[in-house]
């Protein structure tokens, strides 16, 4: 019986290695999640399916008849920032105001708690 070959393609992928389409699928969803998680964030969520593919030559005659391929699958999401902080230089490092980060200089109420009436 001959051997019977497949033509590489999209839609042959599977075929090739059913694993594809779940790192695909897990790819995809981690984009998703990310879109959902940061929606004013809208920088481009990306996913590449990279194949990799290296000849393979007869040493007799020095022609490529077979290729190795490998497929990897890479997403990225927008580096996450948060917003900027007040900060107060020392000598010691970075400080900041623990109760209200926003305003370095701004004192907070402090409510007395069960700790403070024991005292």
């Amino acid at each position: 019986m001959p051997i019977e070959l497949t033509q590489l393609s999209l839609s042959s992928l599977e075929q090739l290695d059913g694993r594809i389409e779940a790192l695909f699928q897990k790819h995809l969803a981690f984009l998703s999640s990310d879109c959902m998680n940061r929606p004013g964030d809208k920088t481009p969520r990306k996913l590449s399916l990279e194949l990799s593919i290296v000849p393979q030559t007869d040493p007799a005659t020095g022609e490529c008849d077979d290729v190795f391929v490998s497929i990897e699958a890479k997403s990225k999401v927008p580096t996450y920032k948060t917003k900027e902080y007040p900060l107060r230089v020392s000598r010691g490092g970075l400080l900041f105001n623990a109760d209200i980060p926003d305003a370095i200089d701004q004192t907070s109420i402090k409510f007395p708690t069960e700790k403070d009436e024991d005292e």
